[in-house]
């Protein structure tokens, strides 16, 4: 699987997540947390596999080629950082407060604006930029590093 399959895999199965946990109600604590949790550990995964493989290749590789990624990047590493800052946030709430369901509101929208950026700002130039031969090799390396990824968090 190339990076950028292997990519909008994970950002769709983050979506969908998100629906579903925008969705729940007050009276669903559970339900809530379970979707925060799995929530977590999709992003924790995915920034990690994004800074540490996806970010520096782009930039190493394609920066001569298209100058602008270095601060596309930078704004989608902002973004990230963003959606950490409410993760935390939300983890200080209980889940039947009201500013629960805003902040939830903030993590899905925050989370489909840098989905949406790096498919429109990111993806669609590196794969421009990239060879097929490329995009594989790297899909397939971070394919398994998110795998090894996976293990040691749970």
């Amino acid at each position: 699987m190339n990076i950028f399959e292997l990519l909008r895999r994970e950002d769709v199965r983050l979506l969908k997540i998100l629906r579903k946990l925008d969705d729940t109600n007050a009276t669903e604590i559970q339900v809530r947390e379970l979707l925060l949790h799995q929530v977590r550990f999709h992003v924790v995964t995915m920034n990690e596999i994004l800074r540490e493989h996806f970010y520096p290749t782009i930039v190493l590789s394609l920066g001569r080629a298209d100058p602008g990624i270095q601060e596309i990047v930078e704004q989608s590493r902002q973004e990230e950082d963003e959606i950490d800052q409410i993760l935390d946030r939300l983890g200080e709430v209980q889940p039947w407060e009201k500013p629960y369901k805003h902040l939830i509101e903030r993590l899905s929208s925050q989370a489909r604006s840098g989905v949406e950026r790096r498919e429109r700002e990111i993806y669609a130039r590196a794969a421009k930029l990239m060879t097929g031969e490329q995009a594989e090799a790297l899909g397939e390396m971070v394919a398994e590093e998110l795998s090894t990824l996976r293990r040691s968090i749970t």
